[in-house]
């Protein structure tokens, strides 16, 4: 169900929550998403010391991570987790990730990655 654009190109991904990310705490928040018109559920499972950086177009920096999990409002429990990955050992290399049953919320490298996802895209 879900689209195979990198999710930092969506338009409220940097308007809807750079303030939440920098204010440096958990939140769980509907969203809309201006592609489809679906309204997602935002969990934002593990983070700290988020920046955004508009320089490199993205929210997190290179020693920086973030878990996130988008969820179907109206299929709650049946709806693919999503994530996004920084790698804090490559810099400004980011990792969009479908999870099929394994929440990891600090992922450390590749090889563990691709044992529990199944759909891996460079951003």
């Amino acid at each position: 169900p879900w689209p195979d654009w990198p999710i930092t190109q969506l338009p409220y991904w940097r308007d809807s929550f750079i303030g939440l990310i920098n204010s440096g705490r958990a939140w769980m928040e509907w969203i809309n998403d201006y592609s489809t018109g679906e309204n997602l559920m935002l969990d934002v499972i593990a983070f700290q010391n988020h920046t955004f950086q508009p320089e490199i177009g993205h929210l997190l920096s290179g020693e920086e991570q973030l878990g996130m999990m988008y969820m179907s409002r109206e299929n709650y429990e049946g709806a693919l987790p999503l994530f996004l990955y920084a790698d804090s050992l490559r810099p400004n290399r980011f990792w969009l990730l479908w999870n099929v049953g394994f929440c990891a919320e600090n992922t450390q490298n590749e090889e563990l990655a691709t044992e529990y996802y199944t759909k891996l895209v460079k951003l």
